[in-house]
């Protein structure tokens, strides 16, 4: 089976998350998981424009909403 490149992220982008999914470093926050989104340009609930991006959510939690777009 060929290799597929799935996503190429930065060491800042992979920052971004871990501070994200845990901001106190915790246990517990390091057990939570995230789900990486690609989106293309869109127009959040709140009626900004968002940039075409990675973006990541809460796996357990979706309805919180997005965020990103991660630095690459």
């Amino acid at each position: 089976m060929p290799n597929k490149n799935i996503a190429t992220l930065s060491g800042n982008a992979l920052k971004q998350m871990l501070e994200y999914i845990a901001p106190d470093d915790t246990a517990e926050q390091l057990e939570s998981e995230i789900t990486l989104v690609e989106k293309d340009e869109f127009v959040s609930t709140d009626g900004e424009p968002m940039k075409v991006g990675y973006y990541i959510c809460m796996t357990e939690y979706p309805e919180e909403g997005l965020f990103g777009p991660l630095e690459q």
